[in-house]
C-alpha cells in the first residue's frame, strides 16, 4: 500500500508509470495514474509495449541510452516500478542494469522499488544519480 501512495502522491495525472506484472494492471485502479503497459486489452501496442518493459528491467535490451530516455520521455514516463514478483520473473538484480544513471531510486520496501526519471531537460550525476538541470542558455 505504501507503495501506491508514494505513485498517487509523487506523480502527476499527466505522467505515465512503467511497471512489471502484475502491479502495472493495479496501478490504474489503486492510484489513477496512466501505466505504460497494463492490463493487455486496455493497452494500445501492448505486445511492443510490454516487450519494451521486459528488456529495460531484465537488462537484455539492445537499445542504447539515448533510444531507452527518448521512448521513456515521448510516453511521460515519471516513475519506473520494479514488484518482487517481476523482479523474480525476470531473474533480474536487485538495481537492473539498465537504469543506472537512468532513474533514481526513490522508493524502496520489501516488496517494491520505484525509481524517477528525470525530466526531459535534466541529466542525472554520475556520483550521485541525483538530476541535474541543464542550463538551455550555458554554453
Amino acid at each position: 500500500m505504501a507503495a501506491f501512495d508514494y505513485i498517487e502522491h509523487h506523480c502527476s495525472s499527466d505522467d505515465v508509470v512503467l511497471a512489471t506484472q502484475p502491479i502495472a494492471a493495479m496501478i490504474p485502479g489503486r492510484t489513477g495514474r496512466t501505466v505504460f503497459s497494463g492490463h493487455w486489452a486496455q493497452t494500445m501496442n501492448y505486445r511492443a509495449k510490454y516487450a519494451f518493459v521486459l528488456r529495460l528491467l531484465s537488462g537484455t535490451g539492445g537499445e542504447s541510452k539515448e533510444s531507452v530516455v527518448a521512448t521513456l520521455h515521448e510516453n511521460r514516463v515519471r516513475l519506473l516500478v520494479l514488484d518482487r514478483l517481476g523482479r523474480e520473473g525476470l531473474a533480474t538484480a536487485s538495481t537492473p542494469p539498465a537504469l543506472q544513471g537512468l532513474a533514481t531510486l526513490v522508493f524502496e520496501n520489501n516488496l517494491v522499488k520505484i525509481w524517477s526519471v528525470p525530466p526531459r531537460d535534466a541529466h542525472l550525476d554520475t556520483v550521485t544519480g541525483n538530476p541535474i538541470r541543464l542550463d538551455s542558455k550555458a554554453q
